[in-house]
């Protein structure tokens, strides 16, 4: 239902990313309060999936190791994926035969 909702909302717009189209349906200062408010939501599930991971790794596997040396480590192996082409990506992790 919420699609076909959005696609009736944004059906002569041309503009293709989210902070735009908002922008256009709703006007310039509500469409950039909507695109704020679901930036900080993306954030915020962002840390407490990050936190919950790090800290079932943390009390299963490494127990002894410290929290913020596994958020360093999982930090830099999600910046890798984001930087890095699918291309890459699947290269690394194909099993060695």
């Amino acid at each position: 239902m919420g699609s076909s909702y959005s696609g009736c909302l944004g059906r002569g717009i041309r503009i293709k990313t989210f902070s735009n189209t908002s922008r256009a349906v709703l006007a310039k200062w509500i469409g950039g309060a909507v695109t704020a408010i679901y930036a900080l939501y993306f954030f915020y599930s962002a840390c407490v999936v990050t936190l919950i991971y790090l800290d079932i790794l943390n009390r299963w596997v490494t127990l002894r190791t410290p929290w913020w040396v596994l958020l360093l480590l999982f930090l830099i192996a999600s910046g890798y994926a984001a930087m890095s082409s699918l291309r890459v990506l699947t290269y690394i992790s194909q099993p060695k035969s």
